[in-house]
């Protein structure tokens, strides 16, 4: 394995323990859709419409951070193809 691959999977790993130990616990069904930007190194994170906007709020609090992105309520920021019938995200 590559260390970029390494690099980006320990980033991955450290931002979900984060998402799912800190904030999802602060979160609710208001938050439903949002992306949530995390820095890993210091656990802070901002929210937004998407990951631009997620993003820009990070980076405002904390210029040059390295983020780790989620969305609220997905097992995924992003999504490919088609949608499956019936559902709505």
């Amino acid at each position: 394995m590559s260390d970029t691959q390494s690099d980006k999977e320990s980033l991955a790993s450290r931002g979900s323990a984060i998402f799912e130990e800190r904030i999802r616990p602060v979160l609710d069904e208001q938050h439903e859709g949002l992306v949530v930007a995390i820095d890993v190194a210091s656990g802070d994170y901002a929210l937004g419409a998407d990951v631009v906007a997620a993003s820009d709020a990070l980076r405002q609090k904390l210029p040059g951070t390295e983020a780790f992105f989620v969305r609220v309520g997905s097992p995924a920021v992003h999504r490919f193809g088609p949608r499956s019938p019936g559902r709505t995200a």
